[in-house]
């Protein structure tokens, strides 16, 4: 009786560890990219909180925040605490204040936060990345603006980690 080899030849698997070597070559770098987007997404879903605390203080007050040089007494008037609070594995620090993109102080606020020291690195190589936003409140509605707000608030992180809602 003829006997039959069942196993791999050195060729198939020379080629089987090429073609897997090949494709991990390809994740590997944007699975760095989508987790540094999930955590600056994070940022962006505090910076919507916020956004929501702005519009209810401008419908009770017909102003946004005060610019005092405290950002514990700005963010206060918002119902959030000190600026620090909200330090995590993404957020450094989080403030806001008025002044935004369009309008005066009277109709549109900003919220600026800080990306942790960790994370700025492979963001934008830069020793501080902030994710900037604003809110305008323009013929009687509220107007929210992430990310790149104008020429003079503009957000540091590398567009490629913001997201889509982000990239205006």
């Amino acid at each position: 009786m003829k006997k039959f080899n069942s196993g791999f030849s050195l060729l198939e698997i020379i080629i089987a560890v090429a073609i897997l070597s090949i494709l991990a070559s390809l994740a590997i770098p944007q699975y760095g990219v989508y987790t540094k987007r999930a955590k600056v997404s994070e940022a962006v879903q505090l910076a919507q909180e916020v956004q929501l605390s702005m519009a209810q203080l401008y419908l009770n007050k017909r102003r946004f925040p005060i610019n005092s040089s405290n950002f514990t007494v700005r963010n206060a008037e918002v119902g959030y605490g000190n600026a620090s609070a909200y330090a995590s594995d993404v957020v450094s620090r989080m403030w806001v204040g008025s002044n935004g993109v369009i309008g005066s102080a009277n109709t549109s606020g900003h919220i600026a936060i800080t990306l942790n020291p960790d994370l700025e690195a492979g963001i934008n190589g830069r020793s501080s990345a902030m994710l900037l936003s604003t809110i305008e409140f323009v013929n009687g509605n509220f107007e929210f603006i992430c990310g790149n707000t104008g020429s003079v608030w503009r957000t540091t992180v590398d567009p490629l980690y913001l997201p889509k809602s982000c990239q205006n």
